[in-house]
């Protein structure tokens, strides 16, 4: 018979809530602002390709991944200087800006290999992450 605990609906998330995103140079910007719109935008336009290229992927795993690498280009004041210098058009097209997406992206992906490799391959650190989330767990439940 399992504990009470294990059976009981703790009401979190599916992954789907709603986060400020970060700003070009700092910052973050509310999730119902234009850029804000603009980010679900840009989760569902990587949600269609994923689905063109038959690549399950579920939205928040797809929202978290673009969080990532928008998280990792916000910051660059190149990409900053593009923005406010061209249009959208231009901008999609300049060498300069994909090789900022392309960085970001090989960014994202050696952190989060790193990251992975770490939590499943060590038992201490598995355990630490463990007792974050359980605190995070037990938070997201006083909140409501």
């Amino acid at each position: 018979m399992a504990p009470k605990s294990v059976a009981e609906n703790l009401g979190l998330t599916d992954g789907d809530g709603q986060l400020e995103v970060p700003t070009l140079g700092c910052g973050t910007a509310a999730a119902d602002s234009d850029l804000g719109i603009a980010f679900d935008e840009a989760v569902d336009e990587a949600n269609a390709i994923l689905t063109a290229a038959g690549i399950p992927a579920s939205n928040k795993a797809v929202r978290g991944f673009v969080m990532q690498v928008w998280g990792t280009l916000a910051p660059n004041e190149d990409v900053a200087k593009m923005g406010a210098e061209n249009t959208v058009s231009q901008l999609e097209h300049a060498p300069g800006f994909e090789k900022a997406v392309v960085g970001a992206l090989i960014e994202v992906m050696n952190e989060s290999r790193e990251i992975q490799e770490l939590f499943l391959g060590d038992d201490v650190s598995l355990k630490a992450l463990n007792k974050v989330l359980a605190h995070l767990a037990h938070r997201a439940v006083s909140q409501q």
